[in-house]
């Protein structure tokens, strides 16, 4: 990984190819991405104006629009309200829209788990202040953001156990979170192939955006897709947003691009 540049210094490039490809598929994630970071997930929220651009992205000339994120798929779709997208949940694991619907058989079956698993891992983690655990239909979530140091030190060695004990289970890291979740293989990335490839949309003619390591499986996975990081620090991605607010901005740019196409006649529905 490195450090990237910032997206208006690859405008014209930005521009060019949200415009020429007939297909385009736009796919960007929730948290941190179309929405701000917030003390808690239940707090969170499309930033000011990001839903505008949205529903005209998703009625502009040959785009197709999704929403890959770790939230459950039904969450996601509360938060993000534009009917004409296909949505990602749970890291790859649930998929609806744009052809691609449903959960892999392996990760059905701990739609009865998640429950009993959240429970252990609260009574093991109850003494730490600043420790919450988020229960999925699909995973679950234990955060630290507002746990000190050693706290969240002592979750990771926690969870890394219980993954050492059962080869069912895997764990994935984000900003301040760890999730464990089926061990199977799905992520973001296998998630956003298999629907660029359902749609026949051409890898290069995806845009992707997220800030988390979770979405580093994107920008990996599909490595000629034109990728935005959102945030500092290191990525794989080709360049980066500083922030919501920013990316609004790059989003309003490839809308633009792909409506003054269509004036002229060159972009394919």
């Amino acid at each position: 990984m490195s450090l990237t540049i910032h997206w208006t210094d690859h405008l014209t490039g930005i521009m060019r190819r949200a415009a020429d490809p007939p297909r385009l598929l736009v796919a960007c994630d929730f948290d941190g991405t179309l929405a701000p970071i917030v003390p808690t997930p239940a707090e969170a929220a499309l930033l000011p104006g990001m839903e505008e651009v949205l529903r005209s992205l998703s009625t502009a000339p040959g785009v197709h629009l999704a929403f890959v994120s770790g939230r459950p798929l039904e969450d996601l779709k509360k938060r993000v309200p534009i009917a004409a997208a296909g949505f990602i949940g749970s890291h790859g694991l649930e998929m609806q829209g744009h052809v691609l619907d449903g959960v892999p058989g392996a990760a059905a079956a701990w739609r009865g788990r998640s429950p009993f698993i959240a429970d252990a891992i609260r009574r093991r983690t109850e003494q730490l202040p600043g420790v919450f655990v988020e229960e999925k239909p699909l995973s679950v979530a234990v955060h630290y953001r507002h746990a000190c140091s050693a706290d969240a030190a002592a979750v990771q060695a926690l969870l890394q156990d219980t993954v050492n004990g059962a080869r069912e289970f895997r764990l994935q890291e984000g900003h301040m979170v760890t999730e464990l979740l089926p061990a199977i293989g799905c992520d973001k990335g296998t998630a956003l192939c298999a629907l660029a490839d359902r749609l026949g949309v051409p890898r290069s003619a995806v845009i992707c955006c997220g800030d988390d390591l979770t979405d580093e499986t994107m920008f990996t996975g599909l490595p000629n897709a034109l990728s935005i990081h959102i945030g500092p620090g290191p990525t794989a991605a080709a360049c980066r947003a500083d922030s919501p607010a920013d990316l609004l901005q790059l989003l309003q740019h490839v809308d633009a691009a792909r409506r003054k196409n269509l004036r002229k006649g060159s972009c394919g529905s």
